[in-house]
């Protein structure tokens, strides 16, 4: 049985994935898209971290470039899981080969 950590990371990308998927009008696809440029601030009281940073955090935790530097990876993660994710079968292989270690307290399911 998973813990909730690892069954949260893996919901986490495979919705991920659905969204990487959809058209480009899509409100879902717009916002993962959004990017905030120079001028952007954070509201007073909003949330520190974005769902794409989150996303993104885990995914460079959980798969190293090969041939990559990670100043480089960090340009370039989105367009490589945008066209990795086209491929449903490989997205899914690459949720399911994630290496990633369950501890902490078992879910319900």
């Amino acid at each position: 049985m998973e813990s909730c950590a690892v069954t949260i990371q893996k919901r986490r990308l495979k919705w991920l994935g659905y969204v990487l998927r959809m058209k480009e009008d899509v409100i879902p696809k717009a916002a993962l898209e959004f990017d905030k440029g120079y001028n952007w601030r954070r509201p007073p009281c909003g949330t520190r971290k974005t769902w794409r940073k989150i996303v993104k955090d885990e995914l460079k935790s959980q798969v190293k470039p090969p041939r990559m530097t990670l100043k480089v990876w960090d340009k370039e993660w989105f367009d490589i899981f945008k066209e990795i994710a086209l491929n449903r079968n490989q997205w899914r292989g690459l949720i399911r080969d994630l290496n990633v270690a369950g501890q902490g307290q078992q879910c319900l399911q």
